[in-house]
């Protein structure tokens, strides 16, 4: 018997990065999207994000691509937030999105990040930081 344990993590962003995302419309979202991918097999870990991007930590089973995963979960996420006017306007996902391999032993530290994207975001960048001191 074969075991495999591969992790993803993934992230794609809203077209042009509107930051159209609102807590309440996230926990909506995620929520749906972990009902999607318990009915499609899909081994979604963790799943977290901020106003204008999702990042998802997925487990692949052994006959799984991360492109076909990805595109279930954006297509059907978009399909849903519009059907149900989720957030008062079309929820339009970017073109692509980024995919890298973790380790068994990182992906704690993944998942991790992945649950503290709101704080995360919530302390300035470089930029900001850097005129407001100005």
């Amino acid at each position: 018997m074969s075991h495999i344990i591969i992790y993803i993590h993934c992230v794609w962003a809203t077209r042009k990065r509107a930051p159209v995302l609102d807590v309440q419309s996230r926990t909506m979202l995620f929520a749906h999207m972990h009902f999607v991918a318990r009915q499609k097999k899909i081994l979604l870990d963790t799943i977290g994000g901020y106003d204008d991007h999702v990042h998802c930590l997925i487990r692949l089973c052994a006959m799984q691509r991360v492109a076909d995963i990805v595109k279930q979960l954006k297509g059907e996420s978009a399909r849903w937030a519009n059907e149900n006017n989720l957030l008062g306007v079309p929820l339009c996902w970017g073109i692509g999105y980024y995919a890298a391999s973790v380790s068994v032993t990182s992906a704690n530290a993944v998942r991790l990040y992945i649950q503290k994207q709101q704080e995360h975001h919530r302390q300035p960048g470089f930029t900001e930081d850097y005129l407001r001191r100005l």
